[in-house]
């Protein structure tokens, strides 16, 4: 597993619309939606705990990341309201045995459709070549969840495999290469 020290600072990154902050365990109440909708949470484990206690959770097991790792979710809020938008990160993760460099994101559903996940994702995909932090990034996408595999697209990754991730979840495999993002028009 890779591991980055000092963690990455990607809490400190902003877009036009959006600005990154670490997640905290305050943050449950507004993040509990997230754990209390079936449709977001479909393409994920399951939630087997009331939706507040399971953002709890969650967001326990994102600072544990942090801790271990250097790596994990960001909250997204809005510029201007403050709102949580959702989370995204750079996550350590293990896909058939070896270590990669994902780009992980989960909105809440009353911020879908809005352009926010491709905005965020552009910023984390460019913070991570700018930085050297991997040769390659790839996101990890249920194989039914065709929203967010337009976004991996419109990031630049194109689908390099099929497989199963964790032993649960048969997943796409995004990938764009460093190669691949310096040639990009418009970055």
């Amino acid at each position: 597993m890779m591991k980055f020290d000092p963690p990455l600072q990607t809490h400190l990154l902003k877009t036009e619309r959006l600005q990154f902050r670490h997640l905290l365990l305050s943050d449950a109440e507004e993040w509990s939606p997230f754990c209390a909708s079936e449709e977001a949470n479909r393409y994920f484990m399951p939630v087997e705990e009331p939706p507040l206690q399971a953002a709890r959770t969650f967001i326990g097991k994102t600072q544990e990341r942090w801790e271990e790792g250097g790596t994990g979710f960001c909250v997204l809020a809005e510029k201007n309201s403050g709102a949580i938008v959702g989370l995204m990160g750079l996550l350590t993760q293990v896909v058939d045995g070896e270590p990669e460099l994902e780009i992980g994101y989960r909105l809440l559903p009353q911020h879908w459709k809005k352009g926010y996940a491709i905005e965020a994702a552009k910023k984390f995909r460019d913070f991570a070549f700018e930085n050297r932090l991997a040769e390659s990034i790839i996101s990890i996408v249920h194989i039914d969840n065709v929203p967010s595999q337009r976004v991996a697209e419109r990031n630049g990754m194109r689908r390099t495999k099929q497989t199963v991730f964790r032993e649960i979840f048969p997943v796409f495999i995004y990938r764009i290469t460093r190669e691949e993002w310096e040639k990009l028009p418009a970055r």
